[in-house]
């Protein structure tokens, strides 16, 4: 049986790589009255769909990991085919 990364397994299943979105979040957000928000994600989209919603994102910090023998393939996936900010693996 082929081993899918979480990319092309979403793509066989007929969903879009990614279908997250972040309206609700960004709604609960506004809703708070926040004006403005330092982020904590490695997710460009997120920080981009956000934004799109109205939200002010002040910063944008990384989360850094090492990677393990178990989740290297997973987090090389969302680095290289997702576009996650991923430095260090």
């Amino acid at each position: 049986m082929p081993c899918h990364d979480t990319y092309d397994a979403n793509l066989l299943l007929g969903f879009a790589p990614d279908e997250r979105k972040y309206d609700v979040a960004a709604k609960m957000i506004k809703d708070l009255g926040i004006k403005q928000v330092q982020l904590l994600t490695n997710n460009p989209d997120k920080i981009k769909q956000l934004e799109e919603a109205g939200v002010e994102i002040t910063d944008s910090l990384p989360l850094e990991m090492a990677a393990t023998a178990e989740d290297r393939r997973y987090l090389e996936t969302k680095r290289d085919r997702f576009k996650h900010m991923l430095v260090s693996l």
